[in-house]
């Protein structure tokens, strides 16, 4: 497990040194040096991670590169952001840059220096220990391994599998060469296996002159793409030639050979179609021009009942004995729960193979069950962790560091994705490109848990989510393994190299303590009310967490309700959370600033609000909470002059929104919360044509009607009414919301229909808590039925679903 972690970290560091290249300026040497070295490294982690298990000093290296990697990450980022600040400051501070470059630039020279040493040391230590190289680079993310060996590893997986294997052959070898198959499928299926057996196939070598295997990963990089067929193509001795190679001269490269030779080519992993997208133009165009492409959607079928038999057989009962009819009955009822999945019949088999007793079988098949779906707390739970841990096994790095960050939150505690997203992306988990949001790339890492079944969502509106309750002990148990976080309360932590500490319910935080770990990445405090009582914090000096990115601090004191000004230089903190418990004041200098959630008490005002944050031109996500009446739209409109202002929610009693009010024009999100607007609020807001998200909630809208005119919100595709009970009529003109295709409507009981225009579009209608009467007209058989039944995703008062 950790090869897929330090892999993941490894590849990060990489691509830091890649992309930043432009700041390493007069340090180039030393920093390729190191990008070889990482490369040295990532090769030997395989092997690394097999042996660990039955060497301390092997898995002696495994820590100490980590830290390696750790440390690294920390020296190259230090570097960059105060390079930047220097670029970003004063003359004064311009000049100082100037006047410091050389020994700036001796002194990272010497730490990348220093970091490859370390990791040659650590290379030289795995080689005594007999740890092997395997053949691969940065940019292969899944080697191959050789196809005898390779057979011989897979036989045993392909029970039932050979004719889809051999089904999947005969597409790829039919005498049209362009042929393009997509395999789709649930997880557990099968489909590597199946692709890699075809891949492998005497018929499929025979035919193809070129073969190769790319992994594209959740983030697509074209170029590296390319580049990775490319050299599967060509000789080692071309390496260095095809990685200076721009994107044109690749592409017409690629598409040169394959228009003139035979090619299959495996593109492992596309998370997205826009990835395929940027992929195909290297292929004949003939094929791939225009929208109706010629895929064969292939999708692997499940195992038959004889089949799974057979698997499980050669897995769980290698041999017969006088039991084996009793051992066969209880075999076959437990894997009536596999539903024919290849992989969840390998992980039972796996667990019965480990006690090959009547009596034990008999336990497990009695409890199957409750295994599955309840709470195991007695003598199982370590058999029970190895089934449930197969599926964290099973997932990519980055979701790997995305479920044991699930480690920081206590039993049953409904855990905030908003925040949960901010956590990912201050620690750079999470890979986002332009365009994309932190809230998107994270909701699909969510429901990617989700699907497994590692993660619930516990709120129909996707806002809570905790850990599954099977999967709490897996995770906190992974977590101790790889060190990745330590959990303190009111006492001295014990002595610990982790880089993350988290304090559930504390009523004291002694910072000096933790502060003795100075390479500590996040200290976050957890508290299932935070109304409950204040954290005090026993010193205010926050100097030595430099490398802080991390700090959440709900309902803590500190002296004078001032912000400890040692948190102000800490250039590596990306996600800071005090729960409202701080001065207005302290926001003046935070001029970086991308999300702000705030709620303003006692003598705050929005105008106080708006001079503190009016510096704040990077700010994309704004939430203000105000308790009482906004006196007028002159006092706070200057809240809304940001430029990359992207999503807004307002929890602030507003009589009327007026033309005077101007929301910026890159506004793609709208939240409402008990605004109590007066009049009709949407000849306002379907003049703003990027709103894609249109959130009205708990009376936000106090009047009775409400128009939507032609032409407005060009671009709105989710609209969202809850609570406004005063709510009878809704018009919408022909023309208007031409892209919508979400509709929530909930506790709006005044509400008598629901425009035909607006159910045209939809694909996604749910309707809660209206009335009876409105249950049973837009249910199946209803009255209104026949106006939704046409829409894919529909839900009539049932929030659970």
């Amino acid at each position: 497990m950790a090869t897929e972690l330090l892999s993941f970290g490894i590849q990060n560091l990489w691509n830091l040194l890649s992309h930043e290249h432009k700041q390493f300026q007069g340090v180039e040497d030393q920093v390729d040096e190191l990008k070889t070295d990482l490369g040295r490294l990532k090769s030997f982690m395989e092997d690394a991670e097999a042996k660990k298990h039955t060497s301390a000093r092997v898995r002696n290296c495994v820590e100490v590169i980590k830290e390696i990697i750790f440390d690294a990450e920390d020296i190259l980022e230090t570097f960059i952001l105060k390079d930047q600040l220097q670029k970003s400051g004063g003359i004064k501070e311009r000049m100082r840059r100037l006047a410091c470059i050389i020994p700036e630039r001796r002194e990272i020279a010497l730490e990348i220096g220093s970091l490859s040493n370390r990791i040659s040391k650590v290379i030289r230590d795995m080689e005594t220990q007999g740890v092997q190289k395997i053949i691969g680079d940065m940019r292969d993310q899944q080697p191959l391994p050789e196809r005898k060996e390779f057979a011989r590893q897979e036989k045993s997986n392909l029970v039932g599998l050979e004719e889809n294997v051999e089904k999947l052959v005969g597409y790829l070898v039919e005498e049209d060469n362009d042929q393009i198959v997509l395999m789709t499928g649930m997880g557990g299926l099968g489909k590597t296996t199946l692709a890699r057996q075809a891949f492998h196939h005497d018929k499929v070598t025979e035919k193809f002159d070129r073969l190769a295997w790319v992994c594209v990963s959740q983030v697509c990089d074209r170029k590296n793409v390319w580049q990775n067929i490319l050299q599967s193509f060509r000789t080692k001795a071309e390496e260095n030639e095809i990685m200076q190679m721009k994107e044109e001269r690749l592409q017409d490269e690629l598409s040169r050979l394959l228009e003139t030779s035979k090619s299959l080519i495996v593109i492992d992993d596309i998370w997205k179609e826009e990835d395929w997208n940027l992929i195909k133009p290297i292929f004949p165009q003939k094929k791939v021009a225009g929208r109706e492409e010629p895929f064969i959607n292939f999708k692997p079928e499940c195992l038959s009942d004889a089949d799974s038999w057979t698997l499980f057989q050669r897995i769980a009962m290698p041999m017969k004995d006088a039991s084996a009819k009793e051992m066969e009955e209880m075999g076959r009822r437990m894997l009536k729960h596999c539903g024919g999945l290849p992989l969840a019949v390998r992980v039972l088999g796996g667990l019965l193979a480990e006690n090959y007793t009547e009596l034990y079988w008999e336990r497990v098949s009695k409890n199957i069950e409750s295994h599955l779906v309840g709470r195991a707390n007695d003598g199982n739970n370590n058999l029970l962790n190895r089934v449930l841990s197969l599926s964290f096994e099973e997932l990519p790095g980055h979701l790997k560091y995305c479920f044991l960050y699930l480690a920081h939150f206590p039993e049953d505690y409904e855990i905030s994705i908003e925040e949960l997203h901010y956590y990912w992306a201050a620690e750079g988990i999470i890979k986002y490109t332009n365009g994309e949001s932190i809230r998107d790339v994270g909701d699909s890492y969510i429901e990617e848990l989700v699907k497994r079944n590692m993660v619930i969502s516990t709120t129909w509106r996707f806002e809570k989510c905790r850990l599954h309750d099977l999967m709490r002990d897996p995770c906190l148990s992974k977590a101790k393994e790889e060190n990745f976080l330590q959990i303190v309360g009111n006492s001295s932590p014990s002595e610990s190299t982790s880089r993350r500490f988290v304090s559930h319910e504390p009523s004291a935080l002694h910072v000096e303590r933790e502060r003795n770990n100075s390479k500590v990445r996040s200290l976050i405090v957890l508290k299932k009310n935070i109304w409950r009582n204040f954290c005090k914090v026993s010193c205010v000096s926050f100097t030595r967490l430099q490398v802080l990115r991390v700090l959440h601090l709900p309902r803590v004191t500190f002296k004078g309700r001032k912000l400890p000004s040692g948190i102000g230089k800490l250039i590596h903190l990306r996600y800071l959370s005090l729960e409202e418990n701080c001065s207005l004041e302290d926001l003046c200098g935070m001029t970086m600033l991308r999300t702000l959630q705030i709620k303003l008490t006692g003598e705050s005002s929005l105008e106080t609000l708006s001079a503190s944050i009016g510096g704040a031109r990077h700010l994309e996500t704004l939430d203000i909470t105000l308790n009482g009446a906004a006196k007028g739209t002159k006092e706070w409109r200057s809240l809304f002059e940001f430029i990359n202002l992207q999503q807004l929610n307002l929890d602030i009693n507003i009589p009327l929104l007026s033309d005077e009010l101007q929301f910026p024009s890159s506004l793609t999100r709208l939240v409402l919360d008990e605004c109590r607007l007066e009049e009709d609020p949407m000849p306002i807001l379907e003049k703003f044509g990027q709103l894609k998200d249109v959130i009205l909630i708990r009376n936000s809208f106090c009047g009775r009607r409400m128009v939507c005119s032609r032409g407005g919100f060009p671009q709105l595709q989710s609209l969202h009414f809850c609570e406004l009970d005063e709510w009878e009529e809704w018009i919408v003109e022909e023309g208007s919301m031409p892209l919508l295709n979400s509709l929530l409507i909930s506790n709006c009981k005044k509400l008598k229909e629901i425009p035909d225009d607006v159910l045209r579009s939809l694909k996604y209608l749910r309707f809660y808590d209206m009335g009876e009467e409105w249950k049973n007209r837009w249910s199946e058989g209803g009255a209104d039925y026949y106006k939704v039944k046409h829409i894919p995703s529909v839900c009539i008062d049932n929030p659970t679903q």
